[in-house]
């Protein structure tokens, strides 16, 4: 099983983000001064952004903390856990027994008191 690092995690939360503005990496760009090219590497994880960067990410994408660390940090389960239910929500119920399938064999195959998913 393959674990995403942090600047991984984070990246792609940044990429969501910037998506869901509709903004392209370019018009980032020109929003932050941040380079293209250093954008796309910190959206696929290669590099971490620096503290100073990523606010201005994050206000620039107009992003909230619990959107980009919420499956980093502990305390953003909640927000995870509220997007995971709508993107659940808005599968029929034909997918959504899937879902809960795939779950609960992904359970089976979680190692004994791992909190890496729960509470």
């Amino acid at each position: 099983m393959t674990t995403l690092s942090n600047a991984q995690r984070i990246g792609s939360r940044l990429r969501r983000a910037r998506k869901r503005k509709g903004l392209t990496q370019e018009k980032l760009s020109e929003l932050t001064g941040i380079g293209r090219v250093h954008i796309s590497h910190i959206e696929c994880g290669r590099v971490s952004p620096s503290m100073e960067k990523l606010i201005l990410l994050m206000d620039s994408l107009e992003a909230e903390p619990n959107e980009i660390f919420c499956d980093v940090v502990k305390t953003g389960r909640p927000f995870l856990m509220k997007e995971n239910e709508s993107l659940f929500r808005e599968l029929d119920s034909g997918n959504q027994a899937i879902v809960r399938i795939v779950m609960e064999s992904l359970k089976k195959e979680m190692p004994d008191g791992s909190d890496e998913g729960g509470e």
